[in-house]
């Protein structure tokens, strides 16, 4: 059996040109994916359909970024992440189930520089501006955000005058890996995220109440028919 094949649980020459990446498996995802069945890998668990490859990795850069670059020669050309943010900017007018695009991700992914407090070097990591542009025909209503990728869900609340100052809307973990990745291996790539948690306000460990899952079931059902479209038209 081959490394790609042990990693992922499918082999290299099955991955379809269209590929999307989720760091944990919401409910109904598969669902609305079209996605049968999961073959369990080392690292990650790999589902296909028609014009899709689904790869479910684990959280956090690394897992995201290493994900993207064993990617490199295989049948991919695009990668499309599905995944939760949290919610920085409430004057944007987002709240919990809010779908949206990243146009840039600041990467502040060191945890032993956050924990240390030392003097940040902060570069935003881009998407792919035509994938950008086709889930913006679908759906007028997704909004670009601004979003940054950081390295640690305790020290968020630290870092908050630092988010203000750099005018992020929203706050993840992959979407600069995921970016810088794919650049890396000239792979085009886009986020998908949807709200899950406010700072501040609705913390990320809190249980959802009835009105906020039903955002959030909400939310994944959108995210998941504009990658439906882009997977099925580009």
């Amino acid at each position: 059996m081959d490394r790609f094949k042990i990693l992922f649980g499918i082999g290299k020459e099955d991955v379809k040109r269209h590929c999307v990446l989720t760091p944990f498996i919401m409910p109904q995802v598969l669902n609305h994916l079209g996605v049968r069945r999961l073959a369990k890998g080392l690292l990650s668990s790999s589902g296909q359909t028609k014009d899709m490859t689904f790869i479910k990795t684990h959280m956090g850069a690394l897992f995201a970024g290493d994900a993207v670059l064993q990617l490199k020669d295989t049948g991919c050309e695009t990668v499309i992440f599905l995944g939760s943010c949290g919610l920085i900017n409430r004057n944007s007018g987002l709240d919990i189930g809010s779908v949206v695009v990243p146009t840039s991700a600041y990467s502040i992914e060191s945890f032993s520089d956050l924990v240390n407090e030392r003097e940040l070097n902060i570069h935003p990591a881009y998407p792919d501006d035509g994938i950008l542009q086709a889930i913006n025909t679908f759906d007028k209503s997704i909004p670009p955000v601004s979003c940054v990728s950081f390295g640690s869900m305790e020290l968020e609340d630290n870092y908050r005058p630092l988010f203000s100052r750099l005018g992020t809307d929203v706050i993840e973990m992959e979407c600069a890996a995921l970016f810088n990745a794919a650049r890396h291996i000239n792979k085009k790539a886009l986020a998908i995220l949807f709200v899950s948690d406010v700072l501040g306000e609705k913390p990320f460990w809190r249980q959802p109440d009835v009105k906020d899952k039903k955002r959030l079931a909400g939310g994944v059902r959108q995210a998941c028919e504009a990658i439906k479209f882009y997977v099925k038209n580009y």
